[in-house]
């Protein structure tokens, strides 16, 4: 269940790992620089949502939809492969950030409700708020991963004495979950409730984004001449519906930056995809991006706990040594990524096809 590596996915990857980690590492410099309110950047997790929903797309439809034989023994080894991609870097990271807070060593607080992070319960449909804020986009797409093969599975069952046809299966439950959480947005729709932790960040309302890379997905495999023919036109309006919101962020009334906002977004990522699909080489000979790319998992995770036990050393020094040590802290996150994803990440991933 390989999947060959393609340079625009590889390129977006890579940028919004960069974007998060200087957004989110931003207050280890912000005695010289403050990121102004005003000026608003797309969200990067988009990038990652959309790119998951694509290429988990891809693979369900190659390896199993297009048999229209889809039993709970393909259930189980999707989810398999990715429990073993997911799992192991989360737990780690979760206990790690544990750690820390028990130590002081970066915020957040621990109560009774923190076991719920074991469970990637913390922001279902209720937020959640004490302490590894990173994970909220791995809950998302871990319960993508569950509900998507298992809706699918209750499909097949409920049709298998009858003519199962795995493609209109797909195509139907891809639109139920990019229609559920729009409706459920503009029905739970509360001037009172907070645009992030309420709207942005909960799984319930942020799974129609993945759900766009499904629809990319079947788009590519069905229809793909189309999906190539107008990549130019699909590109550029891409970008405009992906910045477009964000440039304009201030100017737009809180109901819709939390129900048509994230739709809009999703739909220009969506719509960048059939001219990253053409982008298979990378043309930079040591492969900067498919680098990055590669240990974004890692990266993802270790950037902020490394940012917490870095961050008294940024107390009271020059705008030079400020630079410096900054310099020196994207030294860190990218190595000690790169020696995770090495030898634990990769390494956990390999022995997926011993369980099968």
């Amino acid at each position: 269940m390989t999947s060959e590596r393609i340079f625009g996915f590889d390129l977006i990857r890579s940028l919004a790992t960069i974007v998060i980690v200087f957004h989110h590492s931003s207050f280890l410099f912000a005695d010289y620089y403050t990121i102004p309110d005003t000026l608003k950047f797309p969200d990067p997790v988009d990038l990652f949502f959309v790119g998951s929903g694509f290429l988990v797309g891809r693979i369900l439809i190659t390896h199993f939809i297009t048999r229209d034989d889809y039993s709970v023994q393909n259930a189980l080894t999707f989810l398999r492969r990715r429990w073993f991609r997911t799992f192991p870097n989360y737990y780690l990271f979760l206990v790690i950030n544990l750690v820390l807070v028990l130590l002081e060593l970066s915020p957040g607080k621990l109560n009774s409700h923190s076991i719920l992070y074991f469970g990637f319960l913390q922001n279902v449909h209720k937020p959640l708020d004490l302490f590894f804020w990173e994970s909220w986009s791995l809950v998302v797409e871990e319960w993508f991963y569950l509900i998507f093969p298992l809706l699918l599975l209750c499909i097949y069952r409920l049709f298998k004495y009858k003519v199962f046809n795995g493609r209109k299966a797909f195509l139907g439950i891809t639109l139920t979950l990019i229609l559920f959480p729009t409706i459920y947005r503009l029905v739970v729709y509360d001037a009172a409730l907070d645009w992030d932790i309420f709207f942005r960040k909960l799984t319930v309302t942020r799974m129609d984004t993945i759900g766009y890379g499904l629809l990319a997905a079947y788009l590519q495999v069905y229809h793909f001449s189309t999906f190539r023919k107008y990549h130019w036109l699909t590109f550029l309006l891409g970008l405009f519906l992906y910045f477009f919101p964000s440039l304009f962020f201030n100017s737009w009334d809180h109901d819709f930056q939390c129900t048509w906002f994230f739709s809009i977004t999703a739909i220009g990522v969506t719509l960048l995809f059939p001219m990253l699909y053409r982008w298979k080489e990378e043309p930079i000979k040591n492969k900067p991006s498919r680098f990055v790319a590669l240990i974004s998992y890692s990266v993802y995770l270790c950037h902020l706990p490394i940012a917490y036990i870095m961050q008294p050393l940024f107390n009271e020094i020059s705008l030079i040594n400020t630079l410096l040590l900054y310099l020196v802290y994207w030294s860190i996150v990218l190595t000690v990524s790169n020696l995770i994803y090495k030898y634990f990440e990769h390494p956990i991933t390999n022995l997926r096809d011993r369980f099968g």
